[in-house]
């Protein structure tokens, strides 16, 4: 009967011995993102995007690339901005930041004069998956003193260009004004 006992408890301390070492095999340490790890295109089912506060993923793409240094990077947002198919964002700020687990922060932000726009975009990557945000906020123009243009003698070719249209469009108007008198335009002869 000793001996019956003694083989129960030797097995009862082999597999507690069992159980007590496979678990600590979990514990390995966890290793934060770096930027390698998060530079990639995203697209489609890879990109959760809000413009504006509203949802939109339909033909947009968010390539994140290395920049300079290790917490640096530069994001590319592609049919995103209206008037452009790419706008960069250079020095974008990366980190990586713990909630349960590490996920990657991205945040950046850049004026452009041509789209007249001012890009912000914030974003963290989890599991290969991009959330971003994008805020465009219009650049307003600078105010123009009208009075100044009055009475000036001006000769040459005025161009007016819209470039905000599929085609852009440019007109040339050749422009004489002689002697300070304003030339008005006749409709019924249609000369000036």
């Amino acid at each position: 009967m000793k001996k019956n006992l003694f083989y129960l408890f030797a097995l009862t301390l082999i597999c507690s011995m069992g159980l007590f070492a496979a678990c600590s095999d979990d514990d390995k340490p966890e290793v934060p993102p770096t930027v390698e790890d998060i530079v990639a295109e995203y697209s489609g089912e890879d990109l959760k995007l809000t413009v504006g506060g509203v949802e939109s993923a339909e033909g947009a793409k968010i390539e994140l690339a290395k920049g300079e240094s290790a917490d640096k990077m530069t994001i590319i947002l592609s049919n995103i901005v209206p008037g452009v198919d790419e706008f960069k964002i250079p020095d974008a700020t990366f980190a990586a930041e713990t909630r349960s687990m590490y996920v990657s922060k991205l945040s950046g932000e850049a004026s452009d004069d041509v789209s007249g726009y001012n890009v912000k975009v914030e974003g963290t990557v989890d599991e290969k998956i991009l959330t971003a945000s994008v805020t465009l906020t219009e650049i307003e123009g600078d105010t123009v003193n009208v009075t100044s243009l009055y009475k000036k003698v001006y000769k040459g070719d005025m161009k007016i260009e819209v470039s905000n249209l599929p085609d852009p469009v440019t007109l040339v108007q050749r422009v004489y004004l002689e002697n300070h008198i304003p030339i008005k335009w006749k409709k019924e002869t249609r000369q000036w």
